[in-house]
């Protein structure tokens, strides 16, 4: 009987928390194509599906992997720190380092087209600058043109924030961060939240009414 509650309830964790990117390519940096081994690349290939413009043109810049001495424009590095272990391998550093000087950074455009989970709920990602929450003209997301309302996350306080998607659910869409001018900032994306399938409910309801009806006759007199 104890084998085949923990099977139970080990099915309903697995299908709740189940990652679900989409058709969305690299959706979180971590799938980069490395152009010139061990830490270089071009941007398009560094970024991987996604489309970076800087004020309305392209950044076809090297940009090193990893971490580096010196401070170029954009950065692909580890994290500095990890506040969930979903955020994967690498996220990206804007910084402008000219004269020995940090300057503000153009802003940024990352542009994707792919589907949304039929099951998504939130986008989650990770922000962290100089401003925290980040106002609208730092940190914005835009699905088909509309700019999405940002809402701060149960992880408040260590940068990373969350989009409600759900009206877009298993839709054909084009993603946009827009990332304003300031002195530096790191930027990664999760990924997308989902609500639990009827299903995994109905997983979950089972396994706790199993496990009260253990309870139940364990606590009966002999």
């Amino acid at each position: 009987m104890k084998y085949i509650l923990a099977s139970c309830l080990a099915v309903s964790v697995c299908a709740a928390n189940d990652p679900k990117t989409g058709t969305f390519t690299n959706l979180g940096f971590d799938e980069p194509i490395i152009t010139f081994p061990p830490s270089l690349g071009l941007t398009s290939d560094i970024l991987n599906g996604w489309a970076l413009t800087a004020a309305g043109g392209e950044v076809p810049i090297v940009i090193p992997v990893g971490p580096t001495v010196t401070v170029p424009t954009l950065t692909f590095a580890q994290p500095y720190k990890d506040p969930l272990p979903s955020f994967g391998k690498y996220q990206l550093s804007f910084v402008n380092f000219v004269n020995h000087e940090f300057e503000l950074t153009p802003t940024y455009t990352l542009k994707q087209a792919g589907k949304v989970p039929e099951l998504a709920l939130e986008l989650q990602v990770f922000y962290d600058s100089f401003d925290t929450p980040p106002p609208p003209d730092l940190l914005q997301c835009r699905i088909n043109g509309q700019n999405i309302p940002i809402e701060s996350s149960d992880w408040f306080g260590v940068g990373i924030w969350e989009f409600p998607v759900s009206a877009y659910a298993g839709q054909e869409v084009e993603l946009e961060f827009v990332l304003g001018p300031t002195h530096g900032l790191f930027f990664d994306i999760a990924g997308f939240t989902s609500v639990p399938e009827p299903s995994t409910w109905a997983l979950l309801g089972l396994g706790g009414s199993f496990f009260g009806w253990v309870c139940r006759r364990r606590r009966r007199p002999q």
